[in-house]
């Protein structure tokens, strides 16, 4: 896009400024922003010093020289922040540099006509975009009564022949030249023309014939037929720029390779965190990706709730956490990931941009719908064809049949059926519990563990109080297949509440969780337990219960 005589420096922000020599181009501003818009990637402003001072005040000078050192000041405070601008090619020695009229020509921009309207119409191979023939009849038909002068002076002053040409010559884009020819002689005949411009007419035509970009009518008309502009042109404009950004996102949103959380896939939410410290990351889509692998959320009863995969030091493998948007936020946006000369992106940035991709109704430990997040992806441990039975005759005859089921035949199978119907029916409960009451150093958590350890992921192997299941906070009995409650004290008339709400956990199908800090959800009451004691009397037993083996 540009030629090579321009001077190199790379600003402390990553981006790039190019000097050339104005050579008299007049410039409506000292900073003229966004001239060129490219994708989401690129945006061309230019800068000069075209005037000191505005209404008697002196403003600041927006061009930097190479190799400069910068301190930020904001508000009146200087800022530790140090900028470096760095020269990228010598040409400090160069005999000429290039000329910003002949460079805004090659890209077939007048700067007095710059315009939000007119500034997003690069396309994908750095071309302009062909205007629409809605909007291009709108804009010949917004051409009339107006007075076109034969000077170049600024736009917003007046009509000239130079913008004017410009423009016109751009229709042939459109639709053909015959279109274009057309539109010459329509404004032509509808306009006002300075004995100048009507003398030279055929001569500039022929002189700017080179030069085309039809996005300047639009500017001309806004700044010269202002109640045609809001009243017709306007909402054309408007449409095609929501059309062209829908276009983008959803071309967008094809790249995104959506994946689902797998807690088997080492990859984390952390490992995001590393990949953009390392700056892996050179697009959004790549970015998007990566969170379908680790994040979710959807509607709860007390706001949104996030889903998020994350390493579990303690049990050592990947878990599920919930957490509030507060927090989840918190934890995207601490990831940056580029400047893009107007703020750091952040992970956040990226996960609003596309969050339709990471919505789901709701949670089931269980579920076969496509739009509910299913906790449940399998046990750790593999399903063996064949079994070895050797292998596990200790853990099955001892502790198993002689110690936990004290040789009592009907005992043990009930154990072991126990057992097998919860690793058949993930999502279903026995809706009974255990109690293993004996001596101490007898194999009891010997047993317990071994059992925690195949259901791992979905196993407190060590609960140590009962207020962990029934008491303000009980998160711990959430998603939870297996449980050992360990060491539980004799019962007391004052635990009797606490009692009843053991009941409700080994016999009810959902529960109501309440984490310190993170929404309070209803969930899947999935959650078997063994009762651990030394104890005589360690929970109140009724007749007729049938909760307890």
């Amino acid at each position: 896009m540009l030629p090579k005589n321009v001077g190199l420096v790379l600003t402390a922000r990553g981006g790039i400024y190019a000097y050339c020599y104005r050579n008299g181009y007049k410039l409506p501003t000292n900073g003229n922003e966004k001239v060129i818009v490219y994708d989401d990637n690129l945006e061309i402003d230019i800068f000069a010093q075209m005037y000191t001072h505005k209404d008697g005040e002196l403003v600041a000078n927006r061009v930097v020289l190479p190799n400069s050192i910068v301190r930020i000041m904001e508000k009146g405070v200087q800022k530790k922040e140090v900028l470096h601008y760095k020269e990228l090619n010598d040409w400090s020695n160069a005999h000429h540099l290039a000329s910003l009229h002949n460079i805004l020509g090659s890209w077939n921009v007048d700067l007095t006509a710059k315009d939000d309207d007119i500034s997003n119409t690069v396309s994908q191979d750095c071309t302009l975009e062909a205007m629409p023939i809605e909007i291009a009849d709108a804009c010949i038909q917004g051409l009339k009564v107006l007075t076109i002068h034969n000077d170049t002076n600024t736009l917003a002053r007046e009509i000239s022949l130079l913008p004017l040409f410009m423009g016109l010559n751009g229709l042939e884009q459109t639709k053909d030249k015959q279109y274009e020819e057309d539109a010459y002689t329509t404004v032509y005949r509808n306009n006002i023309l300075t004995p100048k411009a009507n003398e030279h007419w055929s001569d500039r035509k022929g002189r700017y014939s080179n030069r085309a970009n039809a996005w300047i009518l639009t500017k001309i008309i806004k700044l010269h037929n202002k109640e045609y502009y809001e009243t017709t042109l306007k909402p054309l404009l408007k449409k095609r720029l929501q059309d062209k950004n829908k276009l983008k996102h959803e071309i967008k949103l094809e790249t995104i390779e959506k994946q689902g959380i797998d807690i088997n896939d080492p990859f984390t939410f952390g490992n995001i965190s590393e990949k953009a410290t390392r700056g892996e990351y050179k697009e959004e889509a790549d970015i998007a990706t990566d969170l379908t692998k680790v994040i979710r959320y959807y509607a709860g009863e007390s706001g949104l709730v996030f889903i998020i995969k994350e390493y579990d030091a303690q049990q050592e493998t990947n878990v599920i956490r919930y957490k509030t948007k507060t927090n989840a936020y918190e934890q995207m946006h601490i990831i940056r990931l580029w400047d893009d000369g107007k703020k750091q992106i952040t992970v956040q940035d990226i996960f609003e941009k596309y969050s339709g991709q990471y919505v789901v109704e709701g949670v089931r430990f269980n579920s076969d719908n496509p739009n509910v997040f299913n906790v449940f992806q399998g046990f750790q441990y593999e399903k063996l064809e064949q079994v070895d039975e050797s292998k596990i005759d200790m853990f099955i005859n001892d502790p198993t049949y002689r110690t936990i089921a004290g040789g009592n035949r009907e005992v043990f199978e009930y154990i072991l059926n126990w057992i097998a119907f919860i690793a058949q029916n993930a999502e279903q409960k026995t809706r009974t519990a255990i109690i293993l009451q004996g001596l101490q150093r007898i194999g009891k958590n010997r047993f317990t563990d071994a059992i925690s350890e195949m259901f791992s992921r979905y196993s407190q192997p060590n609960i140590s109080t009962i207020e962990e299941f029934t008491g303000t906070f009980n998160s711990v009995v959430e998603n939870v297949m297996f449980a050992v409650l360990n060491e539980m004290m004799n019962y007391i008339e004052s635990k009797k509440g606490t009692a009843q709400a053991m009941k409700t956990i080994i016999r009810d199908k959902t529960i109501r969780i309440n984490e310190k800090n993170q929404p309070r959800r209803r969930a899947e009451n999935v959650i078997n337990t063994i009762i651990v004691t030394n104890n005589d009397y360690p929970i109140q037993l009724d007749n007729s219960d049938g909760r307890y083996l």
